[in-house]
């Protein structure tokens, strides 16, 4: 069963969003599989929003993805994952100032949709996987990309180069 958690209004006020609308109508499970993901996303995006670089890379298993589809970009292991963090969360969209509308999903992961309408691609989706030990094994972000321009895009992907 898919379940859907609305956390807030949708920005044309149908409170539906990106991910409500495709399970509109489906009854909400406050079981403890589900509860699991929304546990781990809620952490994430607090830690993302607070640019608690840190803190969010401990909830990643060592050998962890983080891949953010617009950039096209993959980040590989939690160290890795963790010094890329602390050089790009400041001005990624689903960084700092970014919130929780949707999430969904169960034990094995699911997803959150984020907005952060300080930035210049105000939302997207985070899709979330995780182990049975409740690590992130792969986190996928996707957002707007034509809302930014080819310099930001080039700017954000030279992140990527560790040092």
């Amino acid at each position: 069963m898919v379940v859907v958690q609305d956390v807030g209004q949708d920005l044309q006020g149908g409170g539906l969003g990106l991910l409500g609308g495709v399970a509109a109508g489906v009854l909400q499970d406050r079981r403890p599989r589900f509860q699991v993901v929304g546990h781990v996303a809620g952490e994430l995006s607090t830690d993302f929003a607070r640019d608690n670089s840190e803190q969010a890379a401990q909830l990643f298993a060592p050998d962890a993805v983080l891949e953010d589809l617009t950039l096209r970009t993959a980040v590989v292991g939690r160290q890795s994952i963790a010094a890329y963090l602390a050089r790009a969360l400041p001005s990624l969209p689903y960084g700092q100032g970014a919130q929780v509308r949707h999430f969904v999903g169960g034990a094995a992961g699911g997803g959150y949709e984020w907005t952060n309408p300080g930035t210049s691609a105000p939302r997207g989706v985070n899709a979330i996987k995780l182990n049975s030990r409740r690590q992130i094994v792969q986190l996928t972000s996707i957002w707007d990309g034509s809302l930014v321009t080819p310099a930001w895009i080039t700017q954000h992907l030279s992140l990527t180069i560790e040092s």
